[in-house]
C-alpha cells in the first residue's frame, strides 16, 4: 500500500491481513482484547525466561587474547510491560526463509523501552535441568542466577562442559496473590561452538573463511549468526569494517566470501557465533492470573561464542 497526497506518493508499505477476515495472530498468541488494547495506546504484559551460555574472553577492561577464554552461563526472567511499539521491537519482524540466509557488510543496533511496572510471580524462579542439575533465579523482580566462572583456558575447546547441557529444561513459579503457579518446559540443543578453531585465527584476504560447528542437536528452526568485525573497540573508536551472516544452524558451517573481505585491513579483530531461532518459534507458554486472566510468557535459550581473530 502506498499513501497519496496531491501529486506525492509515499515508499510502499506492507498491512497484515488475516486470511479469514478476523484480528491477525500474534507471534506470542496475545488475544483479541490485548491486540485491541496495544491499539488503543495501552500496555500488555509479557513475560520472559532466557538460559544464556557465552564462550569468550573473561569479562574486565582489558580485551586481549593473552587472557585466554572462559564459559560465563546464567539465567534470569523477568515479566514487564509493553507498549505496542516496545513489543514489536522484542517480537521483530516476520520472514521467508529464503530472506534469513546470506552475508552483509557493516551493521547497525537498535534499543526499546518497556514500561518499569514489572510483574512479581513469586520469591524465586527455579530453573532444572538434565542430571538434576538446578538452579535458583531470585531477586525480585528482576530474577537472576549465574553459574560459577572457571578459570580461563588459552583455546575454547579446552573448555570444561557446559551447565546448561542439551536436553529437557523446566521453569517453575510458586506464584503470589496475583499470580498462579506455573511450569514451563524446554529442549535445548548444544551450545554453539566453532569446530575449527585453529583455521580461523589467521584470516587471508584472498581466501573464503569457513567457520564450522557441530550441527547434530539443532532444528530447522535454529539459526547461527556469525559476525566479524575487523578492529577491536577502543576508548575513541567504535567497530570498524564488519560482515553480519546468517545460516540455518543444521547446515554446520557458514562461509564468508573472500570478496567481502578485502576491505579489513590488518588488525587485531572479533569473530562471534551466536545461536537464536527463526522469528514466531519461540518457545511459549502462559502466566495465570489470579483474575482469571493470563499473560503470554516465552522460554528462550541463548547460546554465543566470540574470539579474537588476526587479519593478514
Amino acid at each position: 500500500m502506498a499513501t497519496q497526497i496531491g501529486s506525492s506518493i509515499s515508499n510502499l508499505a506492507t498491512l497484515s491481513l488475516s486470511r479469514d477476515g478476523g484480528p491477525c495472530v500474534h507471534p506470542y498468541g496475545l488475544t483479541a482484547d490485548q491486540l485491541g488494547q496495544l491499539d488503543s495506546g495501552g500496555d500488555v504484559y509479557v513475560g520472559q525466561i532466557d538460559l544464556n551460555s557465552t564462550i569468550g574472553p573473561p569479562t574486565g577492561p582489558d580485551l586481549s587474547p593473552i587472557n585466554g577464554y572462559v564459559r560465563m552461563e546464567s539465567a534470569s526472567a523477568q515479566f514487564l510491560s509493553y507498549s505496542a511499539s516496545a513489543l514489536s521491537i522484542v517480537t521483530g519482524p516476520l520472514f521467508a526463509d529464503d530472506y534469513l540466509g546470506g552475508c552483509i557488510t557493516g551493521g547497525a543496533s537498535a534499543g526499546f523501552l518497556f514500561r518499569q511496572a514489572p510483574l512479581t510471580v513469586g520469591d524465586q524462579v527455579s530453573v532444572q535441568g538434565p542430571d538434576g542439575k538446578q538452579l535458583a533465579l531470585t531477586g525480585v523482580p528482576f530474577y537472576r542466577a549465574s553459574v560459577p566462572v572457571g578459570p580461563a583456558v588459552n583455546s575454547p575447546d579446552q573448555l570444561p562442559a557446559p551447565f546448561f547441557s542439551a536436553g529437557q529444561w523446566q521453569a517453575s513459579g510458586s506464584g503470589n496473590s496475583n499470580v498462579q503457579p506455573f511450569t514451563a518446559t524446554l529442549s535445548i540443543p548444544n551450545p554453539i561452538q566453532i569446530t575449527n578453531y585453529d583455521q580461523t585465527q589467521m584470516i587471508d584476504h584472498p581466501r573464503d573463511l569457513t567457520i564450522t560447528w557441530d550441527p547434530t542437536t539443532y532444528s530447522d528452526a535454529d539459526l547461527v549468526n556469525v559476525q566479524l568485525y575487523g578492529q577491536l573497540p577502543t576508548p575513541f573508536f567504535g567497530r570498524s569494517q564488519s560482515v553480519f551472516c546468517r545460516v540455518p544452524a543444521s547446515a554446520g558451517r557458514a562461509t564468508i566470501p573472500a570478496a567481502l573481505l578485502t576491505s579489513f585491513l590488518p588488525a587485531t579483530g572479533s569473530l562471534s557465533l551466536s545461536l537464536g531461532r527463526k522469528p514466531g518459534t519461540a518457545g511459549m507458554f502462559t502466566v495465570g492470573l489470579s483474575d482469571g486472566s493470563s499473560i503470554p510468557a516465552l522460554f528462550q535459550y541463548y547460546s554465543a561464542e566470540w574470539i579474537f581473530v588476526q587479519f593478514k
